[in-house]
């Protein structure tokens, strides 16, 4: 039976949807790996009891795995959505890797500046594009202030039409 899951709004509810269903796992992995299970009245179940039990807290594990399965789906086809649209936006200019490098530089300084450490959906795909583009670039390690960033200079012939 295929489960159906509400799509998430936007990146932070995925994200906060994702941390809530990983702590609900571990709980529930915790919980089955008691083999003392006790009921509500404090009594340990019997044989029947805990795996009539057990089966409910499987059951709930692998709905709880699959939602956060989608869940990471979703963030994943968003952040490569992203990315595309960044790379759309700048592979064909002549100066990609001027454009792409200094909102790389730019992203990095704001990050220091703010003492933040989480990226928008905008800046994610930022660094994804950089990411995309790598198939085209090789690796070059850029300083700037207290932070390493890695950007990419061209490998060789690069057709910027496509």
């Amino acid at each position: 039976m295929p489960y159906v899951f509400q799509t998430p709004l936007h990146m932070d509810d995925a994200e906060e949807r994702a941390r809530i269903l990983r702590e609900a796992i571990a709980d529930i992995e915790m919980q089955l790996g008691d083999r003392d299970r006790r009921g509500l009245d404090g009594e340990r179940l019997d044989g029947e009891d805990y795996f009539a039990w057990r089966k409910r807290a499987r059951i709930a594990l692998r709905m709880k795995q699959a939602e956060l399965g989608f869940i990471k789906g979703w963030v994943k086809s968003r952040r490569e959505a992203a990315s595309e649209a960044w790379l759309a936006r700048y592979a064909s200019a002549p100066n990609a890797c001027e454009v792409l490098l200094r909102n790389m530089v730019n992203l990095v300084g704001a990050l220091i500046a703010e003492h933040r450490y989480t990226l928008s959906d905008d800046e994610r795909g930022l660094m994804g594009a950089a990411r995309l583009l790598q198939g085209h670039y090789s690796p070059v390690t850029v300083i700037t202030g207290s932070a390493v960033i890695e950007s990419f200079a061209p490998t060789g012939s690069f057709d910027y039409a496509h």
